[in-house]
């Protein structure tokens, strides 16, 4: 059992200062990530240009003109580092491997030492920032292949589905070219396929007569691991980021199922997009599909959020961390996967949370002892197979009639002073109900972090004899009203 950690490009690259753009940086940093004990890191290579000196993917320095000033420029631009550190990203990326001779397998040496397995990963389809066609992350190949795109008549601000359509045979040979350059220029512990950047792949509708495309790359894929791990001497391991729900991954052209039958893969990563992490992946469902010869794991997001409506969210802290943790590993993941929980301004902003999460969370029993959040939240927009309805479960209306919330509290919730923390519309409902016990409301005030959105959250003691393992029912009855916000809250063991 271990915690699973991904590290993009740009936390170290847009968030070091200049003296950590070296070896002593990434020992810093591999240091810090390691001492939780024996997990897997997994450093991402790529988004639609390459952050290393890549002979297939333009590298992010490509084409920079860098002046005596200290500015940058980028196809006669001044390239910003606000909003976003588009020049930090760039140049610092560039820095690195000046000052690195070779980075990754830097990191991949160097986290041996330390005990951890280092995993490399490929974005498979990445197309940030495409609707600024000037980007310094947008690469020539896509500027140059417009009709190889799943659906470029779209809005360009609907960038998501300006994805490349790997049914078209320059796309897939370009995609797996880089494929075979991870695999035989570094020697990882494991390769990462990560599906979920940008997850389209081809034209809408056309997803599941072009699966078999997509298994094909799966096989090709596994085949340029498998020599990587003769060449080396040790294992492998295969990893895929999928999206949460099986239909949906179904209908987006993914078939898990054949790449577990033919043992293509060896790890399956279940996860959301950035808007929010699914609080209810269905484990049970998957292992059911699966079997039990491939590693299933939960992921989680960066980003808390309620409701699709939502204007803002926050940055996970660790106990909505170990909230979401606590219902996966009950549900039968075998490990926990944090995506954009990193160790700068990229991901908790909160190091004290972030080395407990990093102390813990690799282990079942202490995850479940720790102080738990279990946010209600919903399958992001972009885990969704385009044209399937969205079902978040808040905002919930509440009415004379009861209104259901189901949420699975993991283990170990007996005597940790359990509390319903809730947020409405109009007023409050004139029940709350555990199962068939009254739940009684407090005067306590909600301390923690939640969406700006969000106002005068109420608190409601659940009675202990309330709580059960696994599934908890939350009822509801009020007149014109709508529950905002959910959450049940348990104290540290």
């Amino acid at each position: 059992m271990a915690f699973l950690l991904n590290e993009d490009f740009e936390n170290f690259a847009a968030h070091r200062p200049p003296d950590e753009l070296s070896e002593y940086g990434i020992r810093k940093q591999l240091e810090l990530y390691s001492s939780g004990g024996e997990n897997i890191l997994i450093y991402n290579g790529n988004g639609q240009k390459a952050v290393f000196d890549s002979e297939v993917f333009d590298p992010l320095w490509k084409g920079l003109d860098i002046r005596d000033d200290g500015s940058v420029f980028y196809r006669g631009k001044e390239v910003p580092n606000v909003p976003l550190p588009f020049k930090n990203n760039a140049l610092n990326t560039k820095i690195l491997f000046e000052n690195v001779k070779d980075p990754f397998g830097m990191r991949i040496e160097y986290g041996r030492k330390l005990g951890q397995k280092v995993y490399l990963s490929m974005r498979m389809n990445d197309v940030h920032w495409v609707e600024n066609i000037d980007c310094t992350m947008v690469s020539d190949f896509w500027r140059e292949h417009q009709d190889c795109l799943t659906a470029s008549y779209t809005h360009p601000g609907q960038w998501w589905f300006h994805t490349f359509d790997y049914a078209k045979p320059e796309v897939y040979n370009y995609h797996l070219a880089l494929v075979k350059e991870y695999l035989t220029r570094f020697d990882p512990d494991g390769f990462e396929l990560d599906w979920m950047r940008t997850p389209y792949y081809f034209e809408p509708g056309w997803e599941m007569e072009n699966a078999k495309i997509l298994t094909q790359f799966m096989r090709d894929a596994k085949k340029m691991a498998e020599d990587c791990a003769k060449r080396n001497g040790h294992p492998v391991a295969v990893t895929v980021r999928v999206p949460s729900q099986p239909d949906d991954a179904r209908r987006m052209g993914f078939d898990v199922p054949a790449w577990v039958k033919e043992k293509l893969i060896d790890r399956v990563v279940l996860t959301s997009y950035w808007g929010a992490t699914d609080f209810d992946i269905p484990l049970e469902l998957w292992r059911a599909l699966l079997g039990n010869e491939i590693k299933i794991t939960a992921g989680m997001e960066i980003l808390c959020k309620g409701k699709i409506t939502d204007n803002s969210d926050f940055f996970n802290d660790a106990a909505v961390v170990f909230g979401y943790a606590s219902s996966y590993y009950y549900r039968g993941s075998d490990d926990i996967y944090l995506f954009n929980h990193m160790d700068a301004s990229t991901g908790m902003r909160d190091p004290e949370g972030f080395r407990k999460v990093l102390k813990n969370l690799g282990e079942k029993e202490k995850t479940f002892k720790q102080k738990r959040r279990h946010v209600v939240s919903y399958t992001d927009t972009l885990a969704k197979a385009i044209g399937i309805p969205i079902s978040p479960v808040l905002p919930l209306t509440i009415s004379a009639w009861n209104k259901f919330i189901r949420i699975n509290l993991g283990a170990m919730v007996k005597n940790r002073n359990a509390k319903l923390v809730i947020s409405c519309e109009n007023g409050l409902p004139e029940e709350v109900r555990c199962g068939k016990i009254i739940c009684e409301k407090t005067e306590e005030l909600f301390a923690d972090k939640l969406p700006g959105n969000i106002k005068e959250p109420v608190v409601y003691r659940i009675p202990d004899e309330a709580l059960k393992e696994g599934d908890n029912v939350f009822s509801f009855v009020g007149k014109d009203n709508r529950l905002l916000w959910c959450e049940i809250d348990l104290d540290e063991a």
